[in-house]
Protein backbone atom coordinates (compact mmCIF):
# COMPACT_ATOMS: atom_id res chain seq x y z
CA UNK A 1 0.00 0.00 0.00
CA UNK A 2 1.93 3.16 -1.42
CA UNK A 3 1.04 6.73 0.75
CA UNK A 4 0.25 8.19 -2.94
CA UNK A 5 -3.51 6.69 -2.83
CA UNK A 6 -5.68 8.57 -0.48
CA UNK A 7 -8.55 10.41 -2.56
CA UNK A 8 -10.63 13.56 -1.33
CA UNK A 9 -13.86 12.15 0.44
CA UNK A 10 -11.41 9.01 1.99
CA UNK A 11 -12.03 8.40 5.75
CA UNK A 12 -8.71 8.78 7.92
CA UNK A 13 -8.55 5.63 10.15
CA UNK A 14 -5.66 4.62 12.90
CA UNK A 15 -5.25 1.02 14.15
CA UNK A 16 -4.97 0.26 18.41
CA UNK A 17 -4.46 3.91 20.66
CA UNK A 18 -1.90 6.55 19.95
CA UNK A 19 0.33 7.96 22.76
CA UNK A 20 1.01 6.04 25.45
CA UNK A 21 4.84 5.09 23.99
CA UNK A 22 5.34 8.99 24.13
CA UNK A 23 3.89 8.64 28.12
CA UNK A 24 6.27 6.43 29.03
CA UNK A 25 8.92 8.62 27.79
CA UNK A 26 7.64 11.34 29.98
CA UNK A 27 7.49 8.87 32.71
CA UNK A 28 10.85 7.51 32.72
CA UNK A 29 12.13 11.28 32.65
CA UNK A 30 10.25 12.38 35.50
CA UNK A 31 7.78 14.61 33.16
CA UNK A 32 4.94 12.84 34.49
CA UNK A 33 3.34 11.34 37.61
CA UNK A 34 2.48 7.95 36.18
CA UNK A 35 1.99 5.59 39.38
CA UNK A 36 4.75 2.46 38.96
CA UNK A 37 1.36 0.14 38.28
CA UNK A 38 0.48 2.26 35.38
CA UNK A 39 4.01 2.90 33.90
CA UNK A 40 4.45 -1.01 33.96
CA UNK A 41 0.66 -1.28 32.22
CA UNK A 42 1.81 0.93 29.40
CA UNK A 43 5.75 0.51 29.03
CA UNK A 44 5.45 -2.14 26.75
CA UNK A 45 4.68 0.16 23.95
CA UNK A 46 7.77 2.51 24.07
CA UNK A 47 10.05 -0.84 24.90
CA UNK A 48 8.19 -3.24 22.39
CA UNK A 49 5.73 -2.34 20.34
CA UNK A 50 3.65 -4.92 18.40
CA UNK A 51 4.12 -4.30 14.72
CA UNK A 52 0.53 -4.82 12.90
CA UNK A 53 1.86 -7.07 10.30
CA UNK A 54 -1.22 -8.74 9.64
CA UNK A 55 -3.35 -5.97 9.51
CA UNK A 56 -1.18 -4.45 7.16
CA UNK A 57 -2.06 -7.67 4.90
CA UNK A 58 -5.27 -7.40 5.41
CA UNK A 59 -5.71 -4.25 4.45
CA UNK A 60 -4.30 -4.28 0.93
CA UNK A 61 -7.37 -4.36 -0.65
CA UNK A 62 -9.70 -1.56 1.32
CA UNK A 63 -6.80 1.36 2.07
CA UNK A 64 -6.24 3.53 -0.10
CA UNK A 65 -2.98 4.65 1.51
CA UNK A 66 -0.90 3.95 4.60
CA UNK A 67 2.11 4.10 6.90
CA UNK A 68 2.51 3.36 9.97
CA UNK A 69 2.83 5.74 13.34
CA UNK A 70 6.64 6.06 14.35
CA UNK A 71 7.06 10.16 14.28
CA UNK A 72 3.25 10.84 15.89
CA UNK A 73 0.51 10.55 14.07
CA UNK A 74 -0.77 13.89 12.71
CA UNK A 75 3.25 14.51 11.16
CA UNK A 76 3.07 11.33 9.35
CA UNK A 77 -0.34 11.94 8.03
CA UNK A 78 1.25 14.36 6.43
CA UNK A 79 3.21 12.22 4.34
CA UNK A 80 0.42 10.58 2.76
CA UNK A 81 -0.95 14.19 2.03
CA UNK A 82 1.97 15.44 0.63
CA UNK A 83 2.56 12.09 -0.97
CA UNK A 84 -1.29 12.37 -2.44
CA UNK A 85 -1.77 15.85 -3.12
CA UNK A 86 -4.38 16.26 -0.50
CA UNK A 87 -5.66 17.59 2.83
CA UNK A 88 -6.92 16.50 5.75
CA UNK A 89 -9.87 17.49 8.38
CA UNK A 90 -8.66 15.59 11.69
CA UNK A 91 -11.18 14.89 14.73
CA UNK A 92 -8.85 15.33 17.62
CA UNK A 93 -11.44 14.21 20.21
CA UNK A 94 -11.50 10.99 17.95
CA UNK A 95 -7.69 9.72 18.39
CA UNK A 96 -7.74 6.26 20.26
CA UNK A 97 -5.88 6.84 23.65
CA UNK A 98 -6.11 4.28 26.18
CA UNK A 99 -7.13 4.87 29.79
CA UNK A 100 -4.33 4.94 31.59
CA UNK A 101 -3.40 8.15 28.95
CA UNK A 102 -7.08 9.35 29.51
CA UNK A 103 -6.23 10.59 33.19
CA UNK A 104 -3.73 13.40 31.78
CA UNK A 105 -5.04 15.99 31.30
CA UNK A 106 -6.69 17.50 27.81
CA UNK A 107 -3.47 19.38 26.72
CA UNK A 108 -1.02 16.38 27.62
CA UNK A 109 -3.63 13.72 26.18
CA UNK A 110 -3.81 15.74 22.40
CA UNK A 111 -0.30 16.09 22.18
CA UNK A 112 0.83 12.91 22.82
CA UNK A 113 -2.02 11.35 20.43
CA UNK A 114 -1.60 14.18 17.77
CA UNK A 115 2.36 14.02 17.83
CA UNK A 116 4.06 11.72 20.53
CA UNK A 117 5.91 8.75 18.21
CA UNK A 118 7.15 5.37 18.56
CA UNK A 119 3.43 4.17 18.64
CA UNK A 120 4.19 1.88 15.27
CA UNK A 121 -0.31 1.99 14.68
CA UNK A 122 -1.13 1.85 10.87
CA UNK A 123 -3.03 5.25 9.57
CA UNK A 124 -4.13 4.29 6.65
CA UNK A 125 -7.28 6.00 4.57
CA UNK A 126 -10.20 4.16 2.76
CA UNK A 127 -13.10 5.25 0.77
CA UNK A 128 -16.48 5.24 2.97
CA UNK A 129 -17.91 2.41 0.85
CA UNK A 130 -14.94 0.28 2.83
CA UNK A 131 -16.56 1.60 6.15
CA UNK A 132 -18.21 -2.10 6.93
CA UNK A 133 -15.51 -3.99 6.07
CA UNK A 134 -12.81 -2.16 8.04
CA UNK A 135 -15.36 -2.84 11.31
CA UNK A 136 -15.26 -6.24 10.09
CA UNK A 137 -11.95 -6.45 10.40
CA UNK A 138 -11.07 -4.92 13.56
CA UNK A 139 -13.34 -7.34 14.87
CA UNK A 140 -12.07 -10.13 13.75
CA UNK A 141 -8.20 -9.28 14.39
CA UNK A 142 -9.27 -8.00 17.77
CA UNK A 143 -8.04 -4.62 17.33
CA UNK A 144 -9.56 -1.13 17.06
CA UNK A 145 -9.53 0.53 13.95
CA UNK A 146 -10.92 4.13 14.63
CA UNK A 147 -12.09 6.90 11.94
CA UNK A 148 -9.94 10.34 13.16
CA UNK A 149 -10.93 12.30 10.38
CA UNK A 150 -11.53 12.32 6.24
CA UNK A 151 -9.22 13.46 3.26
CA UNK A 152 -10.08 16.96 1.86
CA UNK A 153 -9.14 18.60 -1.59
CA UNK A 154 -5.57 19.72 -1.21
CA UNK A 155 -6.07 23.88 -1.22
CA UNK A 156 -2.92 26.36 -2.36
CA UNK A 157 0.65 25.01 -2.52
CA UNK A 158 1.05 23.15 0.79
CA UNK A 159 -1.13 19.86 1.90
CA UNK A 160 -2.83 20.88 5.13
CA UNK A 161 -4.42 19.08 8.05
CA UNK A 162 -6.92 21.53 9.85
CA UNK A 163 -7.84 19.93 12.91
CA UNK A 164 -11.69 20.09 15.01
CA UNK A 165 -12.12 19.95 18.46
CA UNK A 166 -14.88 17.48 20.47
CA UNK A 167 -17.45 20.80 19.93
CA UNK A 168 -16.80 20.65 16.31
CA UNK A 169 -14.64 24.22 16.01
CA UNK A 170 -11.23 24.35 14.35
CA UNK A 171 -8.45 24.84 15.91
CA UNK A 172 -5.99 28.20 15.47
CA UNK A 173 -3.28 28.08 12.92
CA UNK A 174 -0.92 28.15 15.77
CA UNK A 175 -2.53 25.33 17.66
CA UNK A 176 -3.10 23.01 14.74
CA UNK A 177 0.43 23.45 14.07
CA UNK A 178 1.99 22.51 17.70
CA UNK A 179 -0.17 19.64 17.07
CA UNK A 180 1.63 18.41 13.83
CA UNK A 181 4.95 18.34 14.83
CA UNK A 182 6.69 15.03 14.57
CA UNK A 183 8.57 13.52 17.39
CA UNK A 184 12.20 14.62 17.43
CA UNK A 185 14.18 11.41 18.85
CA UNK A 186 17.56 13.52 18.50
CA UNK A 187 15.92 16.25 21.24
CA UNK A 188 17.21 17.07 24.91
Amino acid sequence: IRRSGAKAGDDIWVSGTVGDARLTLAALRHESNLSAIELKEIEHRMHAPVPRIELGIKLRSIASAALDVSDGLLGDLKHILNQSQVGAEVFLDQLPKSEILQKQSGDVQNQFAACGGDDYEICFTAPNAHRGAIDRLSKTLKLPLTRVGKITPKKGADSKISITDASGNMLSDEEATSLQKSFDHFAP
